[in-house]
């Protein structure tokens, strides 16, 4: 058993414990219309009556907001993309650090359809899709942008009734839990920061 006082909590310790997490791709647009996609684990349901949840977004190390976060506030609008266990790969070459902004829909090879309610298009192979729109948003620690999203409609493959589906969830850096079972995906820009 291990015992650590809040100094010695960390990152990595608190992404490999407070596990799944649903792993999703959120897609934007910017004020002037263009598309973005990133990956993020850090979705939750808040309430379902009205449903809400939340997209929490981390800063750049400079501390300058993500492209999502921008968009996010500029828009009011994102859309939560869950994916299915065999776009897993694609979810992990669109998070890459090298990948710009513009190029991650190429990188990741995803083709998207367009929206009902919101201004964002979405993956159009995604198992489910919520749209959303911003509600509420706060600023932790000068760190991390957190938003509320109303979500004002939903694109579902498979509503839950009889069982999870197809799913996708993190269970720390380089473990992943499907519907299929867990998977290990290496990352390499992880060798830089150890």
């Amino acid at each position: 058993m291990k015992h650590l006082d809040a100094h010695q909590i960390d990152e990595p310790f608190l992404l490999r414990i407070l596990a799944p997490r649903p792993l999703a791709w959120v897609t934007t647009r910017d004020k002037l219309g263009a598309p973005n996609i990133a990956p993020f684990s850090a979705v939750m349901l808040i309430d379902s009556d009205p449903a809400t949840l939340m997209l929490v977004v981390k800063r750049l190390s400079d501390g300058q907001r993500k492209s999502t976060a921008r968009n996010i506030l500029e828009t009011g609008a994102f859309a939560i993309n869950l994916p299915s266990p065999s776009e897993l790969p694609a979810l992990m070459r669109s998070a890459s650090p090298g990948v710009r902004s513009a190029d991650r829909f190429r990188s990741a090879d995803v083709t998207l359809s367009p929206f009902e309610k919101i201004h964002v298009d979405r993956v159009a192979d995604a198992n489910c899709v919520l749209e959303c729109q911003l509600v509420r948003h706060d600023l932790f620690a000068d760190k991390a942008d957190l938003f509320l999203g109303a979500i004002l409609y939903a694109h579902a493959k498979h509503d839950g009734s009889d069982g999870p589906g197809a799913f996708i969830g993190a269970l720390g850096y380089e473990w992943f839990v499907t519907s299929e079972g867990n998977v290990f995906v290496p990352q390499p820009y992880l060798a830089s920061e150890s």
